[in-house]
Formats: structure tokens, sequence, C-alpha cells
């Protein structure tokens, strides 16, 4: 996602928060889905975790596409996240994702 696209999503998106994560939720005309996780060096120092929990945000974003209208999510992850199993990670995101999308539906 390009720079000036991301700006737009924090500055005009709706946000969405949850227990370890914050979605930044901007609707598109045309298009499909994109997703940009934001995860940041503080939280988890290891680029190998940061960059797992970013295929673990997007393969749960993609396994039904089409229950969501074309947008620029952006997915930031919370402190306390840190707190968190590796097994377990997955099964938060998943259960976020749920939640977000009740909510990006209204």
């Amino acid at each position: 996602m390009q720079k000036k696209v991301i700006d737009q999503t924090f500055l005009q998106g709706k946000l969405f928060r949850t227990r370890y994560f914050r979605f930044y939720f901007l609707k598109k005309k045309l298009g499909k889905i994109t997703i940009c996780p934001v995860i940041s060096k503080k939280i988890f120092p290891k680029a190998i975790t940061r960059n797992y929990l970013k295929r673990v945000i997007r393969a749960v974003a993609h396994e039904k596409p089409e229950t969501i209208t074309p947008a620029n999510i952006i997915v930031v992850t919370n402190q306390q996240i840190q707190c968190l199993e590796m097994k377990s990670l997955y099964n938060e995101v998943k259960k976020s994702w749920r939640k977000f999308l009740v909510w990006a539906e209204k």
C-alpha cells in the first residue's frame, strides 16, 4: 500500500478496536480489499515474529475475501499482544477479524 493511501486511511477511515488490534477501515469504490499490517519493533524485536504475524493477518483476511466490500484496511497491533504465545496468535487474529467483519458490515 502506498504512503499516500495509508495516510488517507488513517485520517479519513473509521477505527475499530479489539483487545490486541486496531483496524483502520476506508471503503473504496472499485477493486479489492487491501491489507496493511503494522507491527512495531518495540512490540516484537525479532523480524521472524513480525513477519509471521503479518502472514497470519493476511491469511485470515484472505480466507473469505467476498465477505467484505472493497476497502483499505490497516491492522495495527497493540502492546498487549506480547503476552500471547506464538501458538495462540492465529486464534486471536481470527477472533478479532470476525469481530471486525461484523462491525464493518454495519
